[in-house]
């Protein structure tokens, strides 16, 4: 725990991962690696918990955050309706593809958009940059309300970070106890 009780937040990370692929969740199928195939708004698809030769998992998830639809789950082929998942995706060093989700707002949360739990961000001026490596950009009007006055950063795994559909970072949601 860091001060006024909230959760410490991971190191920061010397690995800076850019998003290649953003876009918004619209079907998903079997993939032809034996994963799921996720089609996105931009034209892209994405397979994703498919093994690789060796073994591991070839597209691991560096968000808190994992797909998760907040309506009815759709069935593999059918189109998304309703709220849908922002997916980040890119190749880290190694040429492995690595993926973050953003699931659409719940009921009640401030975000309006694509909220991603926070797993240690960390603010670098005009992005912002996560513990296990990706780098999001900050809208010019990134707001983070900080009801203690206190620094948030680095945010940890009870925050939000709130996201546009470019994966554009536009708020901040900060959680405290009370």
């Amino acid at each position: 725990m860091t001060g006024c009780g909230r959760p410490a937040a991971a190191s920061q990370s010397d690995i800076e991962l850019r998003p290649e692929i953003v876009g918004v969740v619209v079907s998903f199928d079997s993939g032809p690696h034996g994963g799921t195939a996720y089609s996105l708004d931009s034209g892209d698809v994405v397979e994703l918990g498919y093994r690789a030769s060796d073994g591991t998992t070839a597209t691991p998830r560096l968000s808190e955050s994992d797909i998760y639809f907040r309506s009815s789950q759709p069935s593999p082929g059918q189109a998304v309706t309703g709220p849908s998942v922002l997916l980040l995706a890119g190749h880290g060093p190694d040429g492995k593809l690595w993926y973050a989700a953003a699931p659409a707002g719940g009921q009640g949360s401030k975000c309006g958009l694509y909220e991603m739990r926070a797993a240690g961000i960390y603010d670098e001026g005009s992005v912002l940059h996560f513990s296990t490596g990706p780098i999001v950009h900050k809208a010019s009007g990134f707001a983070i309300h900080v009801p203690t006055g206190e620094d948030p950063f680095p945010l940890n795994s009870a925050d939000r970070l709130c996201l546009d559909d470019t994966g554009t970072a536009i708020t901040a949601e900060i959680w405290y106890p009370y």
